[in-house]
């Protein structure tokens, strides 16, 4: 096989990626008309983190025909052709800035843009630095004219324009609802900035830094919807179920327009992982559930004409339809009624999803595995290194427990939920597409150069939230010697992280099927491409292609692929996480066994369960919905075993386990 024309046929082809999703919290601060704040401090405080330093487009349904029509073609580069028009629009906004550096709303239009990129486009954080940095100068800007209107006496939170002035009181008080910045008062528009900094610092995994930014926003806006919010969600990824739940307490409670529906699903994770944090219990969100939902629903009912109403109620249904699941299943272990509304909420979601297109995730894996066939890979061409180590598999397989094991060894880290090798991997393609037609001395330049990038782009990952969450105190810094990269939908990318890195470590965490398919379905990830999993045909199909490419990787690249059992974890922790650490060929650090008792921020969909010693209440939880799961089980067919054994070197099962 051609390798230059192999490559660049797979080039084009669009990842798999999974977002984190963001939610909000509130206060119960009297207002301050005058906010005391020392500028002095504040620009200390935008240094000091420098130096430390929705949802996707809403897409309306295609018809039937248009469904057709894809079905007939090989996949589309519809998603690169956007992502280029709005890298380009970036670029334009960048040049105004640059031009007018002193704009206000120049800055701001640049950050929101880059802001936006980085929710859209998870490519390891490619812009994330610099949104930080543009909405930091937006602060800049803000500060001193702040400080101008005190000293003339002058209010910093009220509103010129009445129009703007009578909206508001309407609203609360919020000027969240104010989406013109121009319209803003000063106070408004500091509260809005640190809140749009606090979320990239929250993608960004520097949750302590985000809290910061947010308590920023708060100390303008005590009672801001959107930065409370926000607040509650990062205070859930540190174990601070206390104050997370006093924020959406507070939240639910001034939201009367009901438009931060995440606050609901978030106080049901409190609820989940400590009941007891919340005053009242389960009962304060499920009656605030069992009088919404009805309303919401006529809302939608009465919507057909109006799509983006449409689409917004359903996602508000979606919520809190999952909210109400968790109570039935966790709670009142009622299985029947918890089914009623989880599959409500999923037959929400998919009302507002495009019709899955099973053509072009059928193209995608037939032709990975046409390219990545033996000869592809030119003998001793890649990086030396050993630094990356790579955990893939599907998703809800018991990755997060891995890692976090991996991470609780002191010369291991983690560099969060978005790969670094994942997000450059485009660059990555384009070079070694080029320099494979210069021979393989030119490839393996090109390859080493690139494997640098990937390496440099994890450590200084890590430098900045290790930064960020020892505060300065960097006597506790110890540099590793490797860092975890964990992107499950890598599985897709054996073949160039075998190619890139060809000693690196990969780790495939499996579990079993339907435990991973169920709890694939159950939960509500980031808007994308996992949507699909909401839905029993798509997610067969998705979980049997993740079978095939794994097949195929054992195939051509056998024993390149380590493979780790979620139950040989649960049932036999000690052994398994000695010869986990020993294939990383790193000495054993006995407070590995202890990584559930470590402070660690992670922010994933087990955020609450990782912070739990190993457990085994998820082994086999799919049976207690198994007469709802048949016609799911049917599809997945011969698929529902997986006799795959750990293959770390050496580990031997307990007897009975």
């Amino acid at each position: 096989m051609n390798f230059t024309s192999s490559a660049t046929a797979l080039f084009g082809l669009s990842n798999i990626t999974s977002t984190s999703s963001s939610s909000t919290a509130i206060i119960s601060s009297p207002d301050q008309r005058r906010p005391n704040v020392n500028i002095d401090r504040e620009l200390q405080y935008l240094q000091n983190m420098k130096e430390n330093t929705r949802r996707r487009n809403e897409q309306q349904q295609q018809t039937r025909e248009a469904e057709a029509k894809r079905n007939a073609q090989p996949p589309s580069m519809g998603r690169n052709s956007q992502k280029q028009k709005m890298d380009d629009t970036i670029a334009a906004a960048r040049k105004v800035f640059k031009n007018n550096p002193t704009d206000l709303f120049h800055t701001l239009h640049l950050a929101d843009l880059l802001r936006n990129r980085d929710l859209t486009y998870h490519d390891g954080g490619s812009v994330r630095e610099e949104a930080v940095e543009t909405y930091q100068h937006a602060i800049e800007i803000l500060l001193p004219r702040r400080e101008i209107l005190l000293n003339q006496g002058l209010s910093t939170n009220e509103l010129s324009d009445p129009e703007a002035a009578q909206w508001v009181t309407e609203h609360g008080g919020d000027e969240f609802y104010i989406f013109d910045y121009r319209r803003k008062s000063v106070d408004g528009l500091l509260c809005v900035v640190y809140t749009s900094l606090g979320k990239v610092l929250y993608m960004a995994s520097m949750f302590e830094d985000a809290v910061g930014a947010m308590n920023q926003a708060l100390i303008y806006k005590p009672n801001d919807l959107d930065a409370l919010n926000q607040r509650a969600s990062t205070y859930i990824i540190l174990g601070k179920y206390k104050e997370a739940a006093e924020d959406y307490v507070s939240t639910l409670a001034l939201d009367k327009s009901r438009i931060f529906a995440d606050a609901f699903t978030g106080l049901a994770k409190v609820l989940t992982a400590k009941e007891e944090v919340v005053p009242g219990g389960w009962n304060t969100l499920v009656s605030i559930l069992n009088e919404h939902i009805p309303n919401v629903l006529l809302k939608w009912q009465q919507s057909s004409n109006t799509p983006e109403l449409r689409s917004r109620t359903a996602d508000h249904l979606k919520r809190m339809h999952l909210a109400m699941f968790q109570y039935y299943d966790v709670k009142v272990n009622d299985t029947d009624l918890a089914w009623m509304h989880l599959e409500k909420a999923q037959q929400f979601k998919m009302s507002t999803v495009d019709p899955f297109n099973s053509n072009t995730e059928n193209y995608r894996i037939k032709t990975i595995i046409d390219i990545f066939q033996p000869g592809i890979w030119t003998p001793g061409v890649g990086s030396d290194s050993i630094a990356p180590i790579f955990v893939i598999g599907f998703v809800r397989s018991g990755s997060t427990l891995l890692e976090r094991i991996l991470d609780s060894h002191h010369l291991i880290a983690g560099t969060g939920e978005d790969s670094i090798f994942n997000g450059q991997l485009e660059q990555i393609r384009g070079a070694i597409v080029e320099a494979s037609t210069r021979g393989p001395m030119e490839l393996q330049r090109a390859i080493v150069e690139q494997a640098d990038h990937v390496l440099s782009g994890m450590k200084e990952r890590w430098a900045k939230t290790t930064a960020a969450s020892l505060n300065g105190n960097k006597g506790e810094l110890i540099t590793p010697q490797r860092f975890v990269d964990k992107m499950l939908t890598n599985y897709l990318n054996v073949g160039f992280i075998h190619m890139v890195f060809p000693k690196a470590l990969i780790l495939h965490v499996a579990r079993n099927p339907m435990d991973t398919i169920f709890s694939s379905y159950k939960h509500d990830f980031a808007p994308g491409h996992l949507d699909y999993l909401s839905e029993f045909e798509s997610l067969a199909l998705t979980y049997g292609n993740y079978r095939k490419i794994m097949t195929h990787w054992d195939k051509v690249l056998p024993g390149r692929v380590t493979h780790v059992r979620y139950e040989d974890i649960v049932n036999d922790l000690p052994g398994m996480a000695k010869s986990i650490v020993a294939a990383t060929g790193l000495p054993w650090d006995p407070e590995v066994l202890n990584f559930h008792m470590k402070k660690h921020a992670v922010n994933t969909l087990s955020t609450t369960q990782v912070r739990k010693a190993v457990y085994k209440d998820g082994m086999n939880s799919w049976l207690r919905y198994e007469k709802y799961l048949e016609p799911l089980v049917k599809l997945v067919g011969e698929n529902v075993k997986y006799p795959l054994k750990t293959s770390l070197p050496g580990y031997q099962p307990p007897p009975n386990k």
